[in-house]
């Protein structure tokens, strides 16, 4: 999304799962054309872009914040913009934090003054009601293998997110990946080709839409 010099609108979304050669196609546009914009996948399925710039100079940069809130929308609703006086320029990152929150930091206009401020971001989820609770997670887990957990009674999903490795307004290792659930048990159905072996955090999603707080895990 966004793009080099000058700063576009334009996002791009590509199925891998619709043709035997999926293509990539246009999205839905941006609300401001910007560079070194930062995108965060969240654990509802909605993605949160962020910061960035027509320029990178502290007079160009963008306040804008909009959230995607469904992989097939086809627009971006406007949040929160960042305050007055900030800016998310060069060098700046933003990652999904173990509460659901969003953290920002970092900036490097040319020739003028960094940014050395942290902000947190609260997305529509953390205000659905009472968090659903998750514990009893395993320490380590396995492919194609199921485990009990402990949940809210209306717990309606279990998710599996990747950690955030941010740089220069990029992470290219975000995934998202529902487990099979029912019944207080979670089943690892992802293979090893969308989820490779390594750390991740389990995310309870109840009937109106909170979140728990994360739980990490480590995948055999």
């Amino acid at each position: 999304m966004g793009g080099g010099w000058p700063g576009t609108s334009s996002t791009n979304v590509i199925d891998l799962d619709s043709s035997s050669s999926p293509k990539y196609k246009a999205g839905p546009s941006l609300r401001a054309a910007k560079v070194y914009v930062s995108c965060v996948q969240l654990p509802d399925g909605s993605v949160l872009e962020l910061g960035g710039g027509s320029a990178n100079k502290i007079e160009n940069a963008s306040q804008e914040v909009s959230l995607l809130k469904t992989p097939t929308s086809t627009s971006w609703t406007p949040m929160n913009p960042l305050p007055d006086g900030e800016h998310r320029l060069y060098h700046s990152m933003a990652f999904l934090a173990d509460d659901g929150s969003v953290i920002s930091l970092s900036s490097n206009p040319k020739g003028q003054a960094r940014s050395d401020s942290v902000l947190r971001f609260e997305p529509p989820y953390l205000f659905k009601g009472p968090r659903p609770n998750l514990s009893g997670v395993p320490s380590e887990i396995a492919y194609g293998q199921t485990y009990s957990i402990d949940v809210s009674s209306d717990v309606t999903k279990v998710i599996m997110m990747s950690p955030a490795s941010p740089t220069h307004s990029i992470d290219v290792n975000q995934r998202e990946i529902p487990l099979q659930y029912a019944d207080g048990k979670i089943t690892i159905n992802a293979t090893s080709s969308l989820a490779p072996r390594g750390y991740y955090r389990l995310f309870a999603i109840n009937s109106k839409g909170a979140i728990s707080m994360a739980k990490w895990t480590k995948l055999k």
